[in-house]
């Protein structure tokens, strides 16, 4: 059996929308073993990163870039997969820019499936990047 470095494993980045119940989450979070924590600047995301930092022993890492527009965020993603293979990164981010971003970046999300399935508050998306590009695991609580 081969065993693959992280260098060849793909960064796993959950991206998060603020709202609903932080608290809800931690358990699941726990289970992920995040590595880091991002959050754009938005009062109710830092809110919700705050509660998570906490639980999970992780700062909190605030980025402009998660704020817009879709050229930054997918910056950052780049920037945070290539640091991170083989880990787990959480980011806070508002729905509308999650979904635009990952609608422009998986190879498995339309538009189509986007609109027919959009992210409330709360909700989460799994992406699994690496060289090969971005591949959209879990669509809050659909698989792609």
């Amino acid at each position: 059996m081969e065993i693959m470095s992280d260098l060849q494993c793909p960064a796993v980045i959950v991206f998060s929308c603020p709202g609903g119940h932080p608290q809800d989450s931690i358990r699941e979070l726990r289970a992920l073993n995040v590595h880091n924590l991002y959050s754009d600047a938005d009062t109710d995301a830092q809110a919700v990163a705050q509660v998570w930092g906490r639980a999970l022993g992780l700062p909190v890492l605030t980025d402009p870039r998660l704020d817009g527009p879709i050229g930054a965020v997918d910056e950052l993603v780049q920037d945070v997969a290539d640091l991170a293979r083989g880990e787990t990164t959480l980011m806070l981010i508002a729905p509308a820019l999650l979904s635009s971003t990952l609608v422009a970046r998986c190879s498995n999300i339309s538009a189509r499936f986007a609109d027919n399935h959009p992210l409330a508050p709360g909700a989460s998306v799994a992406v699994s990047v690496d060289s090969a590009g971005w591949f959209c695991t879990r669509w809050d609580r659909v698989q792609p």
